[in-house]
C-alpha cells in the first residue's frame, strides 16, 4: 500500500493527492490518505484542516495521534540533512519529492510519501481520472449558478489576487510579489489574445481589488464565497474560459480544472524569492501556460 501524508491548504492537498494517485497507478498499489497531521496539529494557527471532502474521493484514510506518530512527524518536519530524519526515512520507507526519481517502483509501491509533490509532470498523464476525482460534490447555490451561467455565455476570464498571509513579514520574504502593474499587463495581454469581454475577480481582499482595479471595464468582484464555502471560488474559476493566476496553488488548480481546450492561462514567471526554489517551482507549470 502507498500512503501519503496530506498537509497544507486545499491546493497543496490536491497536488499531494494527484501525485500520489499517479504513483499508485504506475506501481499497481492501493492508495491510502493519512490525515494525522491535521489531527495532531489542529490547534496550531498554521495548520489548515483537511479540505478535500468537497470532492467524492473514497480512498482509505488513516489517522493516528500516538506518541510514535507525533515523534515521527516532528522528525520529518526537521531539515532533511539531519541524521535522525534521514534514518527515519530509510527505516520506514518514507519518500519525499527530491527522492522520487531515485526510488524504484518496487520500493515506491509500499512507501509513505511526505511532501507537497507540486509538479504537474507527476500526474499529467492521468488528467481524465483526476478531473473525475476533483468534481465538486455539492451543486452550486442559486447565486453561484447565475454567475457560472454568465461565465459560460461570455468570453470570461478569472483574475485571482492573493494578499492576506502573503503580506506578512515572513511570507513576503518567501513568495515573489505580484504587483497591480503585473495584473494590468496580464489583463491587457488576455484582451489581445482572447478578445476577453468580462473579468471576474477573486481575492481574500476583495475590497482592495475593487479600489485598485476600479478602472477595469466589464469587471465583477466575487465577494460572497467565504469560510467553508471559499472553495466555490476555485470552482467558479474553473468555469471561466481563461484564467489569470498569481503564485497560488488555489488558483493554479482553478486554472488546471478549466476544461476549455482553447483556454489561455497567464501566470507569474517568478513564484518564490529564492532562485533555486523558484526554478524548481516552474516544473509545476504546464508548458502551454504563459509565464510573464
Amino acid at each position: 500500500m502507498l500512503t501519503i501524508y496530506l498537509q497544507g491548504g486545499l491546493g497543496n492537498q490536491m497536488f499531494e493527492y494527484a501525485s500520489a494517485k499517479a504513483f499508485a497507478k504506475k506501481t499497481g498499489a492501493e492508495l491510502r490518505l493519512d490525515l494525522s497531521i491535521f489531527e495532531i496539529h489542529k490547534h496550531k494557527s498554521w495548520c489548515r484542516p483537511y479540505a478535500m471532502d468537497i470532492f467524492a474521493i473514497n480512498n482509505p484514510k488513516r489517522i493516528s495521534t500516538s506518541l510514535f506518530e507525533k515523534t515521527k512527524l516532528h522528525l520529518l518536519a526537521r531539515p532533511k540533512q539531519c541524521l535522525s530524519t534521514r534514518l527515519l526515512k530509510k527505516i520506514h520507507h518514507i519518500v519525499d519529492d527530491e527522492s522520487v526519481p531515485e526510488t524504484s517502483e518496487r520500493m515506491l509501491k509500499n512507501a509513505t510519501l511526505y511532501g507537497y509533490f507540486a509538479k504537474e509532470k507527476y500526474f499529467k498523464d492521468i488528467r481524465d481520472e483526476l478531473l473525475k476525482d476533483f468534481r465538486f460534490a455539492k451543486p452550486l447555490d442559486e447565486r453561484n449558478s447565475t454567475i457560472a451561467q454568465q461565465m459560460q455565455e461570455t468570453n470570461s476570464v478569472s483574475v485571482h489576487i492573493r494578499r492576506g498571509d502573503y503580506l506578512n513579514v515572513v511570507n513576503s520574504k518567501v513568495f515573489a510579489q505580484v504587483t497591480p502593474d503585473w495584473y494590468v499587463k496580464a489583463i491587457q495581454l488576455m484582451k489581445e489574445k482572447t478578445g476577453a469581454t468580462h473579468f471576474y475577480f477573486f481575492s481574500d481582499d476583495i475590497e482592495w481589488c475593487r479600489t485598485t482595479f476600479s478602472n477595469i471595464e466589464n469587471a465583477s468582484f466575487i465577494d460572497w464565497n467565504t469560510g467553508k464555502e471559499s472553495y466555490r471560488d476555485m470552482q467558479l474559476m474553473s468555469l471561466c474560459k481563461h484564467n489569470i493566476i498569481p503564485n497560488s496553488t488555489f488558483s493554479w488548480w482553478g486554472a488546471w480544472l478549466n476544461n476549455n481546450p482553447q483556454k489561455i492561462v497567464v501566470a507569474p514567471k517568478h513564484y518564490f524569492v529564492d532562485e533555486q526554489a523558484d526554478n524548481r517551482k516552474r516544473e509545476s507549470m504546464p508548458k502551454d501556460w504563459i509565464l510573464m
